[in-house]
C-alpha cells in the first residue's frame, strides 16, 4: 500500500526523565544491496540504564525511540499485516509499534522483533492479529484486536536490555495483503 504522505519523523530518549541515553536518526543513501529502493532511515545511539535514577525518580531510564507520524490516517483494513525490511549490525530486541485511531488515548499495538546482528537485510512479516495491545508501556489486562486499522503512527523502541551502542537501518515498511506462510515467529 503506497501512501503519498510525507511523515514527520522524530527520535526521543530517557533524558526527559533524567536518563543519559542518546539517539538520533538520519535519512541516508542506501548501500548497493538494494539500490532500487532509494534512501533508508538509520536510527542509532547509545542506551544507558541508570538504576540510581530509576530508583530515585521512579522515572523511566534506558530507552530510545523513533516515531514516524502521518499527517492523515492510512487505512490498513484491506491488509493482513506489514513487511518491514530492516537490519542491525548488533544483536537487538526492538519493540515495533503502531498507533491507530482509537477511542482510548495512548493505546499502542506492539510486537517484538529480534535482529541477529547481520549486515544483510531481514524481511520481517508482522500480522496485525499478533500485535499486543498496550497503554503507556504496559500490556492491557483486557486486550482487544486492532479493529480500526486507521494508522496514525509507527515506531521503534529499544530498552535497557540492549545497553550500549545500537544502529538500526530501516529500508521500508509496507502493508501487505497476505503474510507468507511460515514467515512469522513471535519473539
Amino acid at each position: 500500500h503506497k501512501s503519498h504522505q510525507i511523515p514527520t519523523i522524530r527520535s526521543f530518549n530517557d533524558q526527559t526523565y533524567g536518563g543519559s541515553s542518546v539517539c538520533r536518526f538520519d535519512i541516508c543513501q542506501n548501500d548497493i544491496s538494494a539500490p532500487e529502493i532509494g534512501n533508508m532511515l538509520k536510527f542509532s545511539g547509545t542506551l544507558t540504564f541508570d538504576s540510581e535514577i530509576q530508583e530515585k525518580t521512579k522515572a523511566k531510564s534506558g530507552f530510545c525511540a523513533l516515531k514516524i507520524e502521518y499527517p492523515n490516517k492510512i487505512d490498513l483494513r484491506d491488509f493482513e499485516g506489514l513487511e518491514i525490511v530492516i537490519r542491525s549490525k548488533y544483536q537487538q530486541l526492538i519493540t515495533f509499534n503502531m498507533a491507530c485511531e482509537s477511542f482510548v488515548e495512548d493505546d499502542i499495538f506492539q510486537i517484538n522483533i529480534e535482529l541477529g546482528g547481520k549486515t544483510e537485510w531481514s524481511h520481517i512479516y508482522t500480522p496485525f492479529n499478533k500485535f499486543t495491545l498496550t497503554n503507556r508501556g504496559k500490556e492491557k489486562e483486557y486486550p482487544r484486536q486492532n479493529d480500526s486499522l486507521q494508522l496514525e503512527s509507527l515506531g521503534f523502541l529499544l530498552r535497557s536490555s540492549n545497553q550500549g551502542d545500537f544502529e538500526v537501518d530501516i529500508l521500508k515498511i509496507i502493508a501487505i495483503h497476505q503474510i507468507p506462510a511460515n514467515s512469522f515467529r513471535r519473539q
